[in-house]
């Protein structure tokens, strides 16, 4: 049941990142634009900006909010890959390159079609941040993961010391 679900998310997943990328340049701008705005308005809320220099500051803003959307949409997709990957028992090295190599592919892919698109552009620079995300989404999810682990381990340890069974140290 849990690969189905971990299956279609990521299927899910690649569906709207495709639909992001089949986006016009003029709608993608748009769509980020919302965003940019809001976060100028706070900026200039915080920090006193010459009127001259908000163009500056709306440029710096949409680069990074456009960047942040390529690097935290490929790692929730880093994630759905690795967890899909580790209910078929890969082991947590093999499920991390296996699940940032096909976000990986993906990427690519996605830069691809974005050149068959009006007014957007293919850019290795963003398969890469692409793939960053990918890895850290798996990375974070590894050390929760790992957490959760030691959490359930600590726990069933003390109930079995309060039953009075041997506590097995790793």
């Amino acid at each position: 049941m849990k690969r189905k679900v971990f299956l279609i998310l990521f299927l899910l997943w690649m569906a709207v990142v495709f639909l992001f990328s089949h986006q016009t340049g003029t709608n993608s701008s748009k769509t980020s634009g919302v965003i940019v705005k809001e976060v100028v308005k706070v900026i200039t809320i915080i920090k006193e900006v010459p009127e001259d220099k908000i163009g500056d500051l709306t440029s710096k803003v949409s680069f990074l909010v456009r960047k942040s959307a390529h690097f935290s949409i490929y790692a929730v997709g880093g994630i759905l890959m690795f967890l899909l990957l580790k209910s078929y028992n890969f082991s947590n090295i093999r499920a991390l390159l296996c699940a940032v190599g096909i976000c990986f592919c993906y990427a690519v892919s996605d830069e691809t079609h974005q050149t068959l698109v009006a007014g957007r552009s293919g850019q290795f620079r963003d398969v890469c941040i692409d793939t960053a995300g990918a890895m850290t989404g798996v990375v974070f999810t590894m050390i929760i993961g790992g957490i959760v682990n030691k959490i359930k381990n600590l726990k069933n340890n003390q109930k079995n010391l309060k039953k009075g069974i041997a506590i097995n140290p790793n």
